[in-house]
């Protein structure tokens, strides 16, 4: 399939890597200390809220859970009918339902939901193009890097993702909400690119 093959692409992967990072890192420092694409981490996260009591720590981290998985179920029923793009440009809707709904001091027990489940689109969309590197976490990329002793793209999902991590701190210290304009228009690029690149492909010659 042509847009699998273009959604494999390194250049893009790296780009929705650096997506997924700025996104959990505003998320966290915004969102009351929750992450959106990093389940590994809310599910700990929701483990210390129950062994501590903190009921508004676990509702968030379950929330988050909740919405990525929803989005990876929505991007797999999506693949299967329309292909690979389809959860792409449905994140690109999620996530512009997202600044909007930040901007307009939006509850965050809403926002979790919808950022996370952006993130769980972007994670249906990846897995189905068969990639080797994972975009909305950093642990099974590594792991598969070392096991299969292909180090360079995984090692460079792990560096843009924690630089678009750091960054994503800045910009939301220094923007708020605004802030989720980044991911927003980086993974409306990366849809546009390989939206294009998929109609070239197909096109008779």
């Amino acid at each position: 399939m042509a847009e699998t093959a273009t959604t494999e692409r390194p250049p893009a992967l790296i780009a929705l890597a650096v997506a997924s990072g700025v996104a959990d890192a505003i998320s966290y420092l915004g969102l009351g200390h929750v992450f959106v694409a990093n389940m590994t981490g809310n599910t700990v996260l929701l483990g210390i809220a129950l062994a501590t009591g903190n009921g508004g720590d676990g509702v968030r981290s379950g929330l988050s859970l909740a919405g990525f998985c929803t989005g990876v179920a929505i991007g797999a029923v999506l693949v299967r009918r329309r292909g690979a793009v389809a959860p792409l440009t449905l994140e690109v809707v999620v996530l512009a339902g997202l600044l909007g709904g930040w901007l307009a001091a939006g509850s965050r027990y809403v926002l979790i939901p919808v950022a996370a489940g952006a993130m769980g689109l972007q994670s249906a969309a990846i897995a189905s193009s068969g990639a080797e590197v994972a975009t909305t976490y950093i642990t099974g990329t590594i792991t598969r890097g070392i096991v299969r002793a292909r180090l360079p793209l995984p090692g460079a999902i792990w560096l843009f993702y924690a630089v678009a991590a750091t960054l994503g701190a800045l910009a939301q210290r220094a923007w708020h909400g605004s802030a989720a304009v980044i991911p927003l228009l980086i993974v409306a690029t990366v849809t546009m690119v390989v939206h294009g690149r998929t109609k070239g492909a197909r096109a008779p010659r």
